[in-house]
């Protein structure tokens, strides 16, 4: 098993800004440390903002997954919404390491979008990560993980310019459901209720022919359900009643 080399990662020096006093002592306990101390680098990406991503990322090469995956859900947890640079860390990564980066963006997703709060509670924190989420939609096509892609599908919604990208995807879930004689792995199934949530949200009426084509191809009684439901919402969008 690989061993972190978080305990003697060197600490870059910073002009500390007023009320950083917690992250420097985070930092002195880290470099003090005489154990391994991913729990006190969780702490350190917690009281972080984006002026410390540098930093992180640099910590995050040497860290084990477990660590990695403790200190991207606490940048997902912290007062500054910003996770740009971890986005764009991960995609430039996927396509020589694409298990761990799904992995590691889903955690960073979820924790800073989290299912607990309503879509128009996150809007807040969507806004400041566009660009990233942007990019990340534009690969949808290339994750293999059925959470990831429902965590940034549901996401959508928000994302002025994501449309397409939603489009691609349910026409990718529509293909599936009419190879698996209207079955799909379970996961699949989860990001196709997602799907249909978000296609619900954006009101487009260019949405009504997929939603008609899930409620006619599956045979899961949920989706079908949803999907008439949804396809429903947009047809009475579309006569303006």
């Amino acid at each position: 098993m690989r061993m972190s080399r978080l305990r003697s990662r060197a600490v870059p020096a910073r002009h500390a800004p007023a009320g950083t006093a917690r992250l420097f002592l985070i930092l002195l306990a880290l470099l003090a440390a005489a154990a391994p101390v991913g729990a006190l680098w969780r702490e350190f990406a917690l009281a972080s903002d984006r002026s410390y991503d540098t930093i992180i990322l640099e910590v995050l090469e040497g860290a084990t997954l477990d660590e990695r995956l403790e200190i991207m859900s606490a940048v997902g947890e912290r007062v500054d919404p910003f996770i740009g640079a971890y986005l764009d860390d991960f995609l430039l990564r996927h396509t020589c390491r694409p298990a761990e980066s799904e992995h590691l963006m889903r955690v960073l997703l979820e924790s800073a979008f989290p299912r607990s709060s309503a879509l128009e509670q996150l809007a807040g924190r969507v806004a400041p990560n566009q660009a990233g989420l942007l990019a990340a939609a534009a690969r949808l096509a290339t994750f293999s993980d059925p959470q990831l892609c429902a965590a940034i599908v549901r996401l959508i919604p928000l994302l002025p310019g994501g449309l397409s990208d939603l489009l691609g995807t349910v026409d990718r879930l529509v293909d599936r459901l009419a190879q698996g004689d209207g079955f799909l792995d379970p996961r699949d199934d989860g990001l196709l209720l997602d799907a249909l949530e978000a296609m619900g949200r954006t009101g487009s009426h260019d949405f009504l022919e997929p939603a008609l084509a899930v409620a006619r191809l599956s045979r899961e009684k949920v989706v079908v359900e949803r999907a008439r439901a949804v396809a429903r919402a947009l047809a009475l969008d579309g006569t303006g009643r």
